[in-house]
């Protein structure tokens, strides 16, 4: 009884380290990376999940839209995948995303 209590208690210490690697270091460094542009898809990505586990994600919609603007279609892919995750109506940025939509709906180009 007393080994699967300090289990259930260890394991519930690495979560709560977890935790908080997620709220300190990888929010800093997902906001660091996305300067490089090769990045910028994976940390999008990782912000993704970090949205699905509850924690506040409200800083990547810029990144998002970084990503829409680009030119290949694996990036407009997670940058619109991105915005339909962390938009809300009441975001100051859906003008800039319907502009972006419109762009795309107009291109030559069947995949953009």
């Amino acid at each position: 009884m007393q080994d699967s209590s300090r289990r259930a208690w260890s394991y519930q210490q690495r979560i709560r380290s977890y935790q908080k690697c997620i709220q300190s270091k990888h929010r800093q460094l997902l906001i660091l990376q996305t300067n490089v542009s090769d990045n910028r898809n994976r940390n999008i990505a990782k912000l993704l999940f970090f949205n699905l586990l509850g924690y506040p994600t409200a800083f990547g919609q810029v990144e998002c839209i970084k990503l829409v603007s680009a030119p290949s279609y694996t990036e407009k892919r997670i940058g619109y995948l991105g915005l339909s995750q962390l938009l809300d109506e009441t975001s100051d940025i859906l003008m800039l995303v319907t502009n972006s939509i419109k762009r795309d709906l107009n291109a030559k180009e069947t995949y953009v």
